[in-house]
Order: C-alpha cells, then structure tokens, then sequence
C-alpha cells in the first residue's frame, strides 16, 4: 500500500485481501478473473526475495551493490580502456530464481501484467514488454545481463515484442516457441495445491487461444 500510495495509485488488488479465505466457491470465481486482474492493472508490485506471505516487500540492503564495478586497464600495451564488471547470473540470481518466482501461480502475474516491479533482496528491478532494469541499470539491462530469452513478457510477438520480424513463418515460430518455453517455465514452478495446475495457467492460455487460432486448448495442452 505504501508503494501504491507513492506511485499515485488509488486502487490496489491483494489476493489474500480480495479473495474470501477458505471459500472454495469464492476462489473458484475470482480465480476465473485473475487473468483479467493482471492484465488490466497498471503495474505488479512484487514481494520478489519473500520467502513466505509475512516477510513483505522492505529488506535490508548493502547500498554498494547499486553501483556498477568499473575498471581501467590496457591490453598488450595498448590504450587504457574502461570496463564494467557484472556477474552474467544477475538478472536470474535476482529475479528467475527468486523465492517469490518458483511459484506456479506467479508464472501469470508475470507474463499477464503489463510490467512489474520486482522487490528483490539486493535493489528493485523492472521488467516490462520492452525492457528489463534495474536499481543498478536504471535505462535498461545490459542485453548479455538480462533474460537471454527475448523479453520475457513478450508473450505475443505480433504485439507485444517491439522487436519482432513480420515475417509470418517466423512469427508462428515464435508464437509456439514462446508457448513451449512458457510451460517450461510453469512445469519447473511449485504448487502447493496440484488440483490447481490447470486453474493456474488458465490466464496465460486465455491468451495463447487467442493468437495460436488454428489450435484447440485442451487438458493443459
């Protein structure tokens, strides 16, 4: 709510909050609509580094790690260059294998949302259909630093990747592509409960229907 306030946002929508616990039928109605809970909202606040519902967003931090290590040095006698130094498992240390993303059911708050802002255990990061950021590269993620997997939230490259080819072969490359790595990324994902497997994709293929049209959504296949 703090984050909320301090963005300008009137409204916010908190599962735990929005969803009458231990209702089964009333889980079941707003599970129905989550998709369009996510893809409507202006922003996902994300609890990234929390490992548990009570641990929040606010963690202590070495302000140190928002800054770039540079370094200058030459080559066989050459010029004197600058360099930066980054580990090249930034972006997965601090956001693909966060506690908070292991989980099934955040696989859709992350691909449905039109960006997020992910609360993480070193600095915050920013991950939209455009971009990848962070505390420590607030323009935008060195490409070698962020995902290596396009842009992750591109889900549909007719229209959510800037950078996709018109090419109509290789859009449909891409459409089954990203579809095959999305259920790559929720099968390695957690659920507490198994009887939600299909319930928690349900948004994402909500979607995928909508682009794959010479295809029928079936069983989770």
């Amino acid at each position: 709510m703090k984050v909320a306030r301090r963005l300008g946002v009137r409204y916010i929508w908190i599962d735990s909050l929005c969803i009458i616990q231990d209702s089964r039928a009333d889980w079941l109605k707003e599970a129905a609509l989550m998709h369009q809970v996510y893809s409507g909202s202006l922003c996902n606040i994300s609890a990234t580094s929390g490992r548990e519902s009570s641990l929040g967003l606010f963690v202590k931090r070495d302000p140190s790690l928002l800054f770039p290590c540079r370094i200058n040095i030459s080559w066989n006698g050459g010029p004197e260059s600058s360099y930066q130094v980054d580990h090249a498992s930034f972006w997965a240390s601090q956001v693909l294998e966060a506690s908070l993303n292991q989980r099934a059911w955040v696989v859709q708050e992350r691909l449905l949302s039109p960006r997020v802002l992910h609360f993480g255990h070193q600095q915050i990061l920013w991950e939209c259909r455009e971009l990848d950021a962070a505390e420590k590269y607030p323009e935008k993620l060195p490409l070698v630093l962020a995902s290596g997997q396009g842009f992750y939230k591109a889900i549909d490259p007719l229209t959510d990747d800037p950078h996709h080819n018109k090419n109509t072969e290789d859009q449909t490359l891409r459409i089954y592509q990203g579809w095959y790595r999305i259920l790559g990324t929720y099968s390695d994902s957690l659920l507490t409960m198994p009887e939600d497997k299909l319930v928690a994709i349900s948004g994402i293929a909500r979607k995928m229907q909508t682009i794959m049209l010479d295809n029928r959504y079936v069983a989770g296949l």
